[in-house]
């Protein structure tokens, strides 16, 4: 009976251990699932507070990650990205700036069809170059404006600005990703040039829509302007000679658009194909005449 009871014993305590070890593979499996994210997400809490330069960062960081779920996003994405944006806290002003500016970023990856680094880099690049992300008050005046202020100014300038570009895209085969591409080529000499961020994203879709790369239709671009503006090679005084202003009457320089407009006015496409290439090479130079 004793050997019967201990059998009995030893069985019972056989079943609670495999009973055990199936709970802690269990837990451990789960520990393992969890591991990877956990760190990325520490990792990116870090690099967050390591450019976040403003009080109360774990309120923002908190907001950045609610701001990511509401896109679709992983922690660890979000806070990248808002450290992304953390960086230009000079340009931003105030930490609700910086949210505002990942949301903007976001949406651009979104409606871009862009990962969210991509997206972040190419608004950045524009909001640099163009200075949008003050238009309507000015870089002082916003510097100066409450936290709040700061915030709706750039999450509207942001949002205009993508509205510009997708009316763009949604009219033509270029993608945002495209236009965006190439007008971070020229738009600082297209902003001195006084041209509108809706005009930058027209004339890159069209020479895309060329068969033009985008590396090679921002260049060509840029080129132009910069001839225009210094008369490099007689690029203004030939389109002086043809009837065409490059400047307006207070002396700023005008965009290309207006230059083609007055020279579709002054008869462009009435000269013979000589005369035409004449005029396009004085204005892009021996390597961007046909752009």
């Amino acid at each position: 009976m004793s050997t019967v009871v201990q059998a009995i014993m030893l069985d019972a305590f056989d079943g609670i251990k495999g009973s055990l070890d199936g709970i802690f593979q269990s837990v451990g499996t789960a520990i393992e699932a969890v591991r990877e994210p956990a760190l990325a997400l520490g990792e990116a809490q870090i690099y967050f507070h390591k450019f976040f330069d403003f009080d109360q960062v774990d309120r923002y960081e908190e907001s950045i990650i609610d701001l990511g779920v509401a896109f679709g996003f992983t922690g660890k994405e979000a806070l990248e990205a808002g450290a992304r944006m953390a960086q230009l806290g000079g340009l931003l002003g105030s930490g609700e700036s910086i949210v505002a500016g990942t949301a903007a970023g976001a949406a651009f990856g979104m409606i871009g069809g862009m990962e969210t680094e991509e997206a972040q880099k190419n608004l950045i690049s524009l909001a640099q170059q163009t200075g949008f992300l003050y238009e309507g008050m000015g870089k002082k005046a916003f510097m100066a404006a409450d936290a709040e202020t700061q915030r709706q100014v750039v999450l509207r300038n942001s949002l205009y600005v993508l509205d510009q570009m997708n009316t763009v895209e949604n009219k033509s085969v270029a993608t945002m990703q495209q236009l965006s591409m190439v007008m971070n080529q020229f738009a600082s000499s297209g902003s001195r040039a006084n041209m509108s961020i809706a005009e930058m994203a027209a004339l890159s879709a069209v020479l895309v829509e060329s068969g033009e790369t985008a590396s090679k239709a921002g260049r060509g671009l840029k080129q132009m302007l910069v001839r225009i503006a210094s008369d490099t090679g007689g690029a203004a005084t030939a389109l002086h000679e043809f009837g065409v202003a490059t400047q307006d009457v207070n002396g700023d320089m005008i965009g290309l658009t207006r230059i083609m407009e007055q020279l579709r006015d002054n008869g462009f496409e009435e000269l013979d194909s000589t005369q035409q290439m004449q005029i396009a090479t004085s204005i892009a130079g021996s390597n961007h005449p046909e752009r």
